[in-house]
Parts: C-alpha cells; structure tokens; sequence
C-alpha cells in the first residue's frame, strides 16, 4: 500500500473495511492483529470479532525489559565476591 504505520489512512482505513466486508459474505470470522490495546474498541467497531492484541516477540520483549536493565548495571567491585563450600557427605557420590 506504501503507507507503512498509517494506520488512520484512508487507504488503509478502506482495505480493512473490504475485509470486513469479504469475511461477513463468507461467513467467517474478521480477525486482526492490534500491536496495542489502543485501537482494539476502533476494531471491534469497524466489524472485527476477534482481535490478537500483541505478538510473542513483543510481549517476550516488554517480559525481558526489566532484566536487561539489571543485567547492564556495572558490577559492585566493592562488595567481596561470595565464596560457596559444597559439603559432600563421607560415602556420597
């Protein structure tokens, strides 16, 4: 369409109205792909009955964002490394 992120576009706006259109002839269900929960009411408005809010990758991603921030903090040289002893029992293997 040459209009990517324009998702208020006419051009766009149009085509997921055909969509809607084409699956209601056919008797199947409209479903689209929300990457927020923003527009889900404006789709469901427009005829869509289900609506994925999401994909795996961006939700695995904003899961891991609070760990990357850990994981980039420098270490704490200051603080003595912590040694651990692992007692084996006599006669254990």
């Amino acid at each position: 369409m040459g209009i990517p992120g324009q998702l208020d576009a006419p051009a766009y706006l149009d085509a997921l109205s055909r969509v809607v259109e084409a699956c209601r002839r056919e008797n199947k269900a409209a479903g689209i792909l929300s990457a927020d929960n923003e527009r889900v009411a404006s789709l469901l408005q427009r005829g869509f009955s289900f609506i994925a809010v999401g994909s795996d990758s961006s939700l695995l991603g904003a899961a891991a964002k609070p760990r990357r921030r850990v994981s980039r903090r420098p270490p704490d040289l200051s603080r003595r490394p912590v040694v651990a002893k692992v007692l084996i029992p006599n006669g254990a293997r």
